[in-house]
C-alpha cells in the first residue's frame, strides 16, 4: 500500500509540473517561428522568438515587435510587425519620411532609407499602426489598415534561433 501511494504522488508530482509549465509557456513565453521577409534585417526566415502574452496588460509602444493576427488574401495569418503608432497618436507617412506626432522618427531599424506610400491618420483607442522593417516587402498598416489590440497576440522580447544572433528586445 505506501509503494501504491509513493507512485501516485510521484504522478501527482509530474502532472503539475507538467500543468504548471503548460501554464508558465501560454503566459509567458508562447515560441514563434518568422516566416517571411517583412521584418529583414531585423528577423530573417526561420528566426525562432518567443513572445510574452503578459505585455496585453500593459498595452504597447511605438517600437515594440509584436505578433498579430492579420487579414492578407481573405486569410487569418499571424504576422510579425513593429507598432509604429499607439492609441491618440497621429501619424503622417510623407516624402518616404514616417511623422509621429509631428515629429519625424528615427528608424535605424529599417532595411531601406525611406518609407513608401502616403498615410495621414490619427488613431483611436485601441488601435495600433504596425509596419515591418523591409518597407518594401512588407504587408502591414499601410495596405490593411490598423490592428485593434485585441489582434495582438503579445510582444517580442527574446530570439533564440539562430544561436549566433540571440538576443533580447
Amino acid at each position: 500500500m505506501r509503494k501504491k501511494r509513493k507512485g501516485l504522488n510521484e504522478w501527482t508530482l509530474c502532472l503539475l509540473i507538467a500543468v504548471s509549465t503548460a501554464v508558465f509557456m501560454f503566459i509567458f513565453c508562447w515560441p514563434v517561428k518568422v516566416d517571411g521577409v517583412s521584418m529583414q534585417d531585423t528577423f530573417n526566415p526561420g528566426d525562432r522568438l518567443l513572445i510574452s502574452r503578459l505585455s496585453a496588460l500593459g498595452g504597447y509602444k511605438a517600437g515594440d515587435i509584436v505578433i498579430c493576427r492579420i487579414l492578407q488574401n481573405n486569410v487569418r495569418k499571424t504576422a510579425v510587425k513593429r507598432v509604429i503608432a499607439t492609441p491618440g497618436d497621429r501619424l503622417v507617412i510623407e516624402n518616404g519620411i514616417v511623422y509621429l506626432n509631428g515629429n519625424a522618427i528615427n528608424e535605424d531599424y529599417i532595411k531601406h532609407s525611406h518609407t513608401l506610400g502616403s498615410v495621414d491618420i490619427t488613431l483611436g483607442e485601441g488601435e495600433y499602426f504596425i509596419m515591418g522593417d523591409n518597407r518594401e516587402e512588407s504587408y502591414d498598416s499601410r495596405a490593411f489598415g490598423l490592428v485593434r489590440k485585441s489582434d495582438i497576440s503579445g510582444k517580442v522580447f527574446f530570439r533564440w534561433f539562430p544561436f549566433g544572433k540571440i538576443k533580447i528586445y
